[in-house]
């Protein structure tokens, strides 16, 4: 994996999100329900995450660990440098709200989660049983 790779799609996958919570946020059936848009937006990112993601793990849980982390720094990076400047306007409401913490770690938990995707899968089908 090559770190222009995770750089690149991290920041496709921040611009996808960015976008994504856009929409969520005009949507007016939606609008008052914000555990609604929050609930949407986690599945969003876990979905857009795995399908980013799966390419560059090549079923190595190592390098998956490697990608996530890095796709988390790039929203970090993102978040400090783009979001809070323009939309967010304080450091301290980034930094102290949960759901940023937890997005973060969402990402690493995907990305690792791609890397095991058939022992996943098989986990899931021996559950349904």
């Amino acid at each position: 994996m090559e770190i222009k790779q995770c750089v690149v799609i991290g920041g496709l996958l921040w611009c996808l999100m960015f976008t994504a919570i856009a929409i969520l946020s005009i949507i007016p059936w939606l609008y008052s329900i914000l555990w609604l848009q929050d609930l949407l937006f986690f599945v969003v990112l876990g979905l857009l995450t795995y399908l980013l993601a799966k390419p560059l793990t090549s079923n190595k849980p190592e390098k998956a660990i490697v990608v996530g982390l890095g796709f988390a720094l790039i929203f970090f990076f993102l978040d400090l440098t783009v979001a809070v400047p323009l939309f967010i306007k304080s450091y301290t409401l980034l930094l102290t709200d949960w759901q940023t913490w937890l997005s973060y770690l969402e990402i690493i938990i995907v990305s690792y989660l791609t890397s095991k995707h058939n022992e996943f899968l098989q986990w899931i089908n021996r559950l349904a049983k």
